[in-house]
């Protein structure tokens, strides 16, 4: 596994750890879990991950187009 895709695997798994304990931590006080709010920040997150070439209907306005030479060096075409 290349440095990039380890790094994006660490990443995912800090955001869903994370996540997780957001959502065991804010029920502490007991209150009702907010599952379709957490589902739908969990899935923003997802998408603010998301490298190459990003639709026009991106969500999160800062994240723009990354990683369009990876692999170029190599020989590889990463990005379609």
């Amino acid at each position: 596994m290349s440095s990039a895709a380890a790094t994006a695997t660490s990443c995912h798994r800090l955001g869903v750890a994370l996540l997780l304990l957001l959502l065991v931590l804010g029920g502490a006080e007991g209150k009702a879990h907010n599952y379709e709010d957490a589902l739908q920040k969990s899935l923003l997150y997802f998408e603010a991950q998301r490298s190459g070439r990003l639709p026009h209907s991106q969500r999160v306005a800062w994240r723009h187009h990354s990683g369009l030479t990876d692999g170029l060096e190599q020989g590889v075409r990463c990005v379609p």
